[in-house]
């Protein structure tokens, strides 16, 4: 399920779009590509954070390195 968001990526820049549901998801997610395009800043984490796919392998596309914060309106 996709549902309409907008992203703070500042105080007043807003930044529609949208947002899938996974309800199995352990956590709330960001893609890497949308944290460049929106110009967030990225914090980087202790320790990284090993990704594994519904089969257990590693995910293609590595650890989870640094995270961030921005204000997130449910529409």
């Amino acid at each position: 399920m996709r549902i309409p968001i907008i992203v703070k990526s500042s105080a007043t820049a807003e930044n529609p779009t949208m947002a899938l549901i996974d309800s199995g998801a352990g956590g709330m997610f960001i893609d890497k590509r949308m944290v460049v395009k929106l110009r967030l800043k990225e914090i980087p984490l202790a320790k990284a954070i090993n990704v594994y796919n519904v089969d257990g392998t590693g995910n293609k596309l590595g650890q989870i390195t640094h995270y961030v914060r921005t204000p997130l309106v449910i529409n």
